[in-house]
């Protein structure tokens, strides 16, 4: 499990203890999902939780603060399938207009408390979310740049409660996965191939991955802070 080493999680921060962490790094994280069924083996909230604990991760070695997390920041076209989503598995989407919006306010705040990279994390990640983060990294802000992240870009793989999101929660949090719970009817529900099934994950794999995000977040942030600072 990674071990928390210093604060910086924007909500336990104390007072000046913001401002002086801002000053020395301004850089913020924003890490997002939404309320998902992944298998009977991990929570509801994993895209959230896993983004916020690699967010975390991150500020802790290369600095800055992680927002709190947004569990209502996830999107989802999946036509027939939504009733299903939705009704029966108790999935929570919102809509591309309020997404949008909801980016629009907060990167307009960041500006102006003089954040100078923001990061976008989004742990939920079919097409059209990463499509929304990336129209949202593209708008133009004074003095700000924005990143946005998702795993099957920094990974090269990525799946719904398989392999790797199974690692990256066995790494971040152990207690949060329940290997004994998988049955039957998730490999039906979920369609996990041999390549991805959660069986074989590892907390191993999951922090060689966060190793992986760790070093390419970090390489893009200090570039990010080279070019709004010149």
């Amino acid at each position: 499990m990674v071990q928390k080493c210093f604060e910086v999680r924007y909500e336990y921060l104390f007072g000046r203890q913001f401002n002086d962490r801002l000053k020395k790094m301004p850089v913020g994280y924003l890490p997002m999902g939404t309320l998902e069924r992944h298998g009977d083996h991990l929570p509801m909230g994993l895209d959230t939780l896993k983004a916020h604990g690699i967010c975390s991760y991150v500020a802790q070695r290369v600095g800055g603060i992680v927002w709190p997390p947004h569990h209502y920041l996830g999107i989802h076209r999946k036509g027939a399938e939504r009733e299903t989503f939705l009704a029966d598995w108790g999935n929570l989407y919102i809509s591309e207009v309020l997404g949008e919006k909801i980016f629009e306010e907060l990167l307009a705040r960041a500006s102006e408390m003089r954040f100078r990279v923001m990061v976008l994390y989004s742990g939920h990640y079919p097409g059209e979310q990463i499509d929304m983060i990336k129209a949202a990294a593209k708008c133009k802000w004074p003095r700000m740049k924005v990143l946005a992240y998702a795993e099957p870009g920094l990974l090269g793989n990525g799946d719904h409660a398989g392999l790797w999101e199974t690692s990256l929660m066995a790494a971040l949090d152990a207690g949060l996965v329940r290997m004994d719970r998988i049955g039957p009817l998730n490999y039906r529900q979920h369609g996990w191939d041999p390549a991805h099934d959660p069986a074989k994950a590892s907390v191993a794999l999951g922090q060689k991955a966060l190793e992986t995000i760790c070093k390419q977040l970090g390489k893009d942030i200090r570039a990010a802070l080279k070019k709004v600072r010149a």
